[in-house]
């Protein structure tokens, strides 16, 4: 059978969510010691940003578990939305845009600010 389609609307195998499913996207490389860090949007989990953190033996840990995603939303087009001491990161959780603190050797999240209509982002360092 021989159908005929107006431009741009006849069927396809090839859908927005296959082209973007495997279209991991790595931003805010960071590095603390002989340590890692950087933020992966996974499309395949809604467009999550897991902190991952890569370590000189080789293994690559999320540093929390989904749902959790790290995104601030203060400037929108982008901006610091998480920061690695040697101690402790410091990061903007997308779901209620405040600041939390993740301890690195136990990795408990625990909340630095309160929840409220705040914006955080572009976190400093002022030491070296």
């Amino acid at each position: 059978m021989n159908n005929t389609y107006t431009y741009g609307n006849w069927p396809s195998p090839i859908t927005a969510d296959f082209l973007t499913a495997q279209n991991l996207r790595i931003s805010e490389l960071q590095a603390s010691g002989d340590q890692v860090f950087w933020l992966e949007s996974r499309p395949a989990e809604k467009g999550r940003n897991a902190l991952v953190q890569f370590s000189p033996t080789g293994s690559r840990n999320d540093l929390l578990p989904a749902p959790h995603s790290i995104r601030t939303r203060a400037p929108e087009y982008g901006g610091a939305s998480y920061f690695v001491t040697p101690e402790r990161i410091f990061c903007v959780l997308d779901a209620d845009q405040c600041i939390y603190i993740i301890d690195r050797i136990s990795h408990v999240l625990a909340p630095l600010t309160p929840t409220g209509s705040f914006r955080y982002a572009d976190f400093y360092r002022d030491w070296e």
